[in-house]
């Protein structure tokens, strides 16, 4: 009676396991649905890091001081002497009428010569006028610009803020100045007591950046007009 009992009761396990797993199918079936599997998150991205510049060293034999001035001008001025007294004026006319040209052609000349001083690792240590330059060696290079100002009083730099600040968002800034000189109506003279020249003051400004570094230079300007 025992072992009957015990068979039933085995049957009965087995009868609902196997009604049980025909529900769960039927009903799987029947809904049409089929789990996914759930995805695996894409790897992290690791951040990418900037490249190193291979460091710049200098040529261990170079000068550690050299001289840096510009050689267009000279080269336009003081090529083959004219051959007569014509010629000779004809030349002086033709700088005098060009002289905008000229002076710009100068100072661009004096920038690429410190531009090719400063791919070699020199860096300018002091300004003079006209326009020559002392540098020193070492193993940063440097690249420079220039831009001028024209100021009715020589205290007054017109046109500075606004060029400077665009210098100084592409990473320039400001390491030398020189007073190119003025110009006045009457010779300077006062037409009388009350009535002083006009007269225009002439800036010339030289910047610097470590080449090819353009990150934004923040600064401040500070002014004093004298009473």
């Amino acid at each position: 009676m025992k072992t009957g009992t015990a068979v039933c009761a085995i049957g009965g396990v087995l009868f609902i396991s196997v009604i049980s797993l025909e529900t769960f199918w039927g009903a799987s079936a029947q809904s049409g649905r089929v789990v996914p599997k759930p995805t695996p998150p894409p790897p992290a991205e690791s951040p990418k890091q900037p490249e190193a510049r291979p460091k710049f060293v200098a040529d261990p034999d170079a000068d550690e001081y050299k001289l840096v001035f510009p050689i267009s001008l000279s080269k336009k001025i003081y090529k083959d002497p004219p051959e007569n007294r014509k010629e000779k004026k004809r030349r002086e006319k033709e700088i005098e009428q060009d002289s905008d040209n000229i002076v710009a052609s100068y100072r661009n000349s004096f920038i690429e010569q410190l531009n090719k001083a400063g791919e070699r690792g020199y860096r300018i240590i002091a300004l003079g006028h006209p326009m020559i330059g002392i540098v020193r060696l070492g193993n940063v290079q440097y690249e420079y610009a220039w831009f001028e100002t024209t100021s009715g009083f020589f205290f007054a730099k017109y046109g500075f803020v606004g060029k400077y600040e665009e210098m100084a968002r592409q990473g320039f800034s400001l390491v030398d100045h020189l007073f190119l000189g003025s110009i006045c109506e009457n010779g300077g003279l006062f037409i009388d007591a009350a009535t002083p020249p006009q007269c225009e003051y002439y800036d010339f400004y030289l910047l610097e950046r470590e080449k090819s570094v353009e990150t934004p230079n923040q600064y401040r300007l500070v002014r004093h007009v004298p009473h």
